[in-house]
């Protein structure tokens, strides 16, 4: 998260079941952003874990300096994760000399730098694109955050053959959070905070789940079922009344439901209920993950009713 979010509600977006998060602190050697603090702060009393990151320029600055940038910053402000070097920036090599060698020491050194100063492992932020653009190397003993919009994990790259957190998309939808966002998977809490292993490598993301967002039933005729979320798009035909559908996203007051298929919401013609799943049993596990094999988190009651986010395999996520 920063600036770029604007104002985040960090009780509805741990409402939403995420339970971890890190938002930017700093770029190059003295830009720090506007809502750090404020993020930092809302998330912790939200009962979010928050951690901090670092934007690298290593195309414009040395190590040490961005290292002890961050870290002054750092310092003043509690954070429950490892910190993170984001590594990202894009460098012309028509005006840089930076071999992936060079970059991979840079990284080393700032990594080192910070760990030293605040009794943190560090993990590296980066993208699958960047490792091979740039030959990055020789720090597969680091924590990686790996960034590839897929459904299916990331083959090893640059050494690692594990990583601790993965970076699945970046259109999320996350309560909370005004348009879409970057969404990740890791393979543990702990992990993240610096008390588990280095890595795992073989946590699936929420995004093979099918995200609910609830039912449409179709109470007029000859409702028109759209290419786009326009009146511009082509109609693809058209429904009738009493059909119902499962709606998987939503945008500007249109509907999705699915393959490029959307409706336009317009309550004289369309009843549009979200996912609501009521308890009707005694103590039933609330587990944090789709499978029996998932810690239980505590157990839910009967007449207590949930807002239902995702499916999986049978399995409703809230």
């Amino acid at each position: 998260m920063s600036h770029w979010e604007g104002n985040i509600d960090w009780n509805a977006v741990k409402g939403s079941g995420i339970s971890a998060a890190y938002a930017k602190a700093t770029e190059g050697v003295n830009n720090l952003d506007p809502t750090l603090v404020q993020n930092v702060q809302a998330a912790r009393n939200a009962s979010v874990l928050i951690g901090a990151y670092h934007f690298a320029h290593p195309e414009l600055n040395d190590a040490i300096s961005e290292a002890k940038h961050f870290v002054n910053i750092l310092q003043s402000n509690q954070t429950d994760l490892m910190p993170v070097l984001d590594l990202e920036s894009p460098i012309d090599p028509s005006n840089s000399n930076l071999t992936g060698t060079a970059i991979s020491n840079w990284a080393r050194s700032f990594i080192n730098y910070v760990k030293q100063a605040t009794g943190k492992d560090v993990m590296l932020y980066t993208g699958v694109w960047y490792i091979n653009e740039f030959g990055i190397n020789g720090l597969s003993d680091i924590p990686l955050w790996i960034s590839k919009y897929s459904s299916t994990p990331p083959a090893d790259a640059g050494g690692w053959t594990e990583w601790t957190a993965w970076q699945y998309t970046d259109s999320g939808k996350i309560s909370g959070v005004v348009g879409n966002c970057d969404v990740s998977a890791a393979v543990s809490l702990e992990a993240l905070q610096g008390n588990g292993t280095n890595g795992g490598g073989n946590v699936s993301p929420p995004s093979t789940a099918t995200a609910v967002y609830g039912v449409a039933v179709i109470k007029g005729d000859n409702v028109n079922l759209r290419s786009g979320p326009s009146l511009q798009s082509s109609v693809i035909r058209q429904l009738n009344r009493g059909e119902s559908y499962e709606i998987l996203s939503e945008q500007d007051g249109w509907l999705a439901l699915g393959g490029n298929e959307w409706i336009y919401y317009d309550p004289s013609y369309i009843q549009y209920k979200h996912y609501v799943a009521t308890i009707t049993g005694d103590n039933v596990n609330l587990r944090d993950a789709p499978s029996l094999n998932g810690n239980v988190i505590r157990q839910l009651h009967r007449g207590e009713a949930y807002r239902v986010w995702c499916k999986q395999d049978g399995s409703g996520l809230v």
